[in-house]
């Protein structure tokens, strides 16, 4: 936790606290975080609304929006934990600032003693500990894990540099798979920077377009893990300079796969016309692309139309890409431009693209599509299975039964638990409200109680 000392307290010392008993400092903390709190803490740090938003890895819009409703928007739980982690890594200048300016705005920060004040050997190790650890995570993180030679750039691309390129977006695109993006985000990008400078090296000319369509790739893939995680500013910069990249080597799938993340990150963040514009250019030279990447971007339409309550033409899009898949042609395609897109990820894809048309009362296929999903994991789709399975939940939950819903509902948060992902927390939170209607049905009060624990730890 965070310290700040009484007014003219010097540091304690082992010694000088056993010789003077002097007490160990109380500890800031504060009990709710609104964006007032949020605002006066950014100005304690001396932080630009953009380096605090992109310190707190959310869009400035959104600290702008605390600093101008102030006390009325209460921060949602995880982002109330990494308040307090903020506050609790800055060092004491910025504590006694943040201290000081809550006093001055009308507000005293709640103020808790200590649990141990008996100045005794062990309360003051377990002090200094707290002061020496939150000295070494306030630093700068290069200047703990940055390497002191950076990884050489080739002076020249070889076929096997692109090559490298291309594993690396595997690697990435596996643990997403299976773990969400939190795991490997900082990982992802950090490859994404050094992949960016090969574009700089002397590449001979046969191999240029294959390059800036593998850094395509790899752009593609660290913007998922951001869009996985809510960083929608992050993954909109790596979509666009992916797109780049992928126009700059005349790779049409790579081109049409980052139009098709544009189209939704434009779903997610509510530009449902831009999203369909997206789509529909992913989608503007279907000749060239084959038959899987169709089926695949067809999914994505179809979410952005459901969204935009145009079902016939929502379902008409499902049945393109069931027919795409269809097509024999497609086992014998390398995914590498695609990403996987088997008959699993197909029905999870699409059982999501049906799901609100579900949720509306309309007839559809979802809730088979999605089971379809659940019942025939093992290829390391962890994620994919987890929103799959909370999402067929949902479905039962609003439109049948309760307590098969509950059943499934359990199932669904002890898979969440080994996934780190933003989209499972928000479907888990779309459960949760629908659970809310059945307040008499003890399974159900129960599942609404284990998300909403499982949402305070994430």
């Amino acid at each position: 936790m965070g310290l700040a000392l009484d007014d003219g307290e010097e540091p304690p010392t082992l010694g000088s606290t056993l010789s003077r008993g002097r007490k160990v400092p109380a500890v800031i903390t504060i009990r709710q975080w609104t964006g007032r709190e949020a605002t006066l803490l950014r100005t304690a740090l001396r932080l630009s609304i953009r380096d605090f938003a992109v310190k707190l890895g959310v869009d400035t819009r959104t600290v702008t929006k605390w600093g101008a409703r102030g006390a009325e928007v209460v921060l949602r739980p995880h982002m109330q934990e990494v308040m307090d982690t903020l506050l609790r890594q800055a060092d004491e200048h910025a504590q006694a600032r943040f201290a000081d300016i809550l006093r001055e705005d009308g507000g005293q920060p709640g103020l808790y003693s200590h649990p141990h004040q008996s100045g005794s050997v062990r309360d003051v190790d377990r002090y200094q500990f707290l002061r020496t650890s939150g000295a070494v995570l306030a630093l700068p993180w290069m200047e703990l894990f940055g390497p002191t030679r950076p990884a050489a750039v080739p002076v020249r691309i070889s076929t096997a540099d692109i090559e490298k390129v291309h594993a690396a977006s595997s690697a990435f695109s596996s643990m997403f798979n299976a773990y969400g993006g939190a795991p490997t985000l900082e990982a992802v990008f950090a490859q994404l920077r050094w992949s960016a400078q090969l574009l700089r090296a002397d590449c001979p000319e046969a191999l240029r377009s294959d390059l800036f369509a593998a850094v395509a790739r790899l752009a593609d893939v660290a913007g998922s893990h951001a869009d996985d995680l809510d960083a929608f500013e992050d993954a909109g910069r790596a979509f666009r300079f992916g797109l780049a990249c992928a126009e700059q080597s005349g790779n049409w799938q790579a081109r049409s796969e980052l139009l098709g993340d544009l189209a939704l990150l434009a779903l997610w963040t509510g530009r449902l016309d831009d999203g369909l514009t997206h789509a529909d250019k992913a989608l503007a030279h279907a000749d060239r692309l084959p038959a899987v990447h169709r089926a695949k971007l067809q999914t994505i339409r179809a979410r952005v139309l459901a969204k935009l309550h145009r079902p016939q033409e929502a379902l008409a899009t499902v049945g393109s890409s069931d027919d795409a898949l269809a097509d024999e042609s497609f086992v014998n395609e390398p995914l590498r431009w695609t990403g996987p897109h088997d008959h699993i990820l197909h029905q999870a894809r699409t059982g999501e693209a049906l799901f609100d048309l579900a949720i509306a009362g309309k007839h559809t296929e979802a809730s088979r599509r999605l089971a379809y999903t659940v019942a025939h994991d093992g290829r390391g789709y962890g994620r994919w299975r987890a929103i799959a399975r909370i999402k067929y939940a949902t479905l039962l939950m609003a439109t049948s039964d309760p307590h098969e819903a509950a059943a499934v509902g359990n199932k669904a948060v002890d898979e969440a638990g080994a996934v780190r992902s933003r989209r499972v927390v928000n479907d888990l939170r779309t459960l949760q409200r629908f659970a809310g209607r059945h307040p008499r049905i003890i399974e159900a009060v129960e599942l609404r109680g284990r998300i909403g624990e499982m949402v305070e730890a994430t």
